[in-house]
Order: structure tokens, then C-alpha cells, then sequence
């Protein structure tokens, strides 16, 4: 009776040997195929169940480990977030008082207020066109031209170009040349002149950029309706009123 026997992946029947996989067969020899006893084959087979079983947990240890750790994270940038919104709740109570005041000196600013702080100097007139410049020769003057001609329509409103009081208006009587005449002395010290008038509306006081002090004329010596502006730094000599203005952003 033929015996069977598995050592090192080979079968032996009676005396010939086959190597398994080897692919080499001894002289007359014959290949024999037999199903392992039952009692072996359950052994590899809970030996590779084990197997099994062991990646597939190492595999479900491996899935679950960065959900873990992001659930961590999760959990520290919460109490981070908890912490922070806690911080600025007590900053806030501790100066609440200062906020209300810095809210109620806000609403009760007024427009007029804040244009008062912010506009320092202005044009004379908001629409016209410059007819004559400082220094121009000619039939219409009896000399140079001394100051800067803005060419608008009758009745048009004439402003303060800045902060300052009225110290003289009405007509100018030493040549009549520039008619209704109103001189306002500026916080610097400058005199600013505003000639040709049809009517003067501010004859005294202290006025801002932006006063209405009077309209548009041609009275005196005029050919046309237009505002002749004078500057005379200290209350001096008239200089060019061009740069003048160009230095304060308005030309």
C-alpha cells in the first residue's frame, strides 16, 4: 500500500520523488495528485483566516486613526474659538462706557459740523470762466491788471474763499474803478478782495470758507458781469491770485 506523506511541498509516492515546481521529473517517474488530508487543510486554512482576520484589523486601525485626530483638532479649535469670543465679551463690558460715548459724540456730529472742520478754503464763485489774469496790459485798465477776473452770469453768488471777518464793503470811492467792493481778512493775516458787485451781502463779522458774501455784478469800471478776486498777503501789495489759489488745491 502506497503511503502518503507532505514535508517541504513535496509528495512521495513509494520511491519516486517529485519536487514540486520543479519541473524536473526522475526517469519513468509519473506525476500523482492527492487532496490534502482534512485534518491539514483546516489548519492552513485557519492559519490563513488568521491571517485575514489581522490585516483587516490593522487595515480598520489604520482608517479610523486620522478621524480620530481630526475629531480632536476639531475639538481644540472650539475651545480656542470659545476662549477668544469670551475674551472680547469682557473687553467689551470693560470699556463699554467708552464705546457708547465714542457712538453718541458720532450721531451727534451734524453735516454743517463736519463740512465746518473740513473745508478751510473754497473758489469764490462754483461756475465761471477765468476772462483776464494778473498782470495783463491793455485799454480796459488804467495800469497792469492787479488780481484775476472770473467771468459769470449776472446775479451769480460770490463765497468767502476762506476763514476770516469782513473788514470793509461797499462802493470804492478812491477810483470807483472796482465798484461794490467787499475786503475780507483771513486767519493768516491775507486780504482777499471781491469786486464788480451787484449787491453785497455780508457788510461785517466774521465769516467762513464758503459765506455767501454777495453776487456777480459790473459795477465800476467793468465791460461785462464777472467777479474780480484780489489777493494782498499781510493786507499788501496784490500778488498773483492764480498760483495762490493752484497752492491751495483749488485751480
Amino acid at each position: 500500500m502506497a503511503t502518503f506523506a507532505v514535508a517541504s511541498g513535496a509528495a512521495v509516492a513509494g520511491s519516486g520523488v517529485v519536487a514540486a515546481g520543479s519541473g524536473t521529473l526522475a526517469r519513468g517517474e509519473t506525476t500523482v495528485e492527492r487532496a490534502l488530508p482534512a485534518s491539514i487543510a483546516r489548519s492552513v486554512s485557519q492559519v490563513q483566516q488568521a491571517r485575514q482576520d489581522a490585516a483587516e484589523r490593522a487595515d480598520r486601525s489604520r482608517r479610523t486613526a486620522k478621524p480620530t485626530a481630526d475629531a480632536a483638532d476639531l475639538a481644540a479649535a472650539h475651545r480656542a474659538r470659545a476662549a477668544a469670543d469670551q475674551e472680547r465679551a469682557a473687553w467689551a463690558a470693560r470699556h463699554s462706557q467708552e464705546i457708547q460715548s465714542i457712538e453718541r459724540t458720532a450721531a451727534g456730529a451734524t453735516e454743517r459740523q463736519t463740512m465746518e472742520r473740513s473745508v478751510e478754503w473754497t473758489l469764490p464763485v462754483r461756475k465761471f470762466r477765468l476772462s483776464a489774469g494778473y498782470g495783463r496790459a491793455g485799454s480796459m485798465w488804467s495800469h497792469l491788471h492787479t488780481g484775476l477776473d472770473f467771468a459769470s452770469p449776472l446775479g451769480t453768488p460770490v463765497y468767502s474763499v476762506g476763514n476770516g471777518e469782513v473788514i470793509g464793503a461797499g462802493w470804492e470811492s478812491a477810483y470807483s474803478a472796482f465798484g461794490n467792493r467787499i475786503q475780507v481778512r483771513h486767519e493768516d493775516g491775507t486780504v482777499t478782495w471781491y469786486c464788480h458787485l451787484s449787491r453785497i451781502a455780508r457788510r461785517s463779522g466774521p465769516v467762513r470758507a464758503g459765506t455767501l458774501i454777495g453776487y456777480v455784478g459790473s459795477t465800476g469800471n467793468s465791460s461785462g458781469p464777472h467777479l474780480h478776486f484780489e489777493v494782498h498777503p499781510g493786507g499788501g501789495t496784490a500778488i498773483d491770485p492764480l498760483p495762490w489759489l493752484r497752492q491751495k488745491g483749488l485751480l
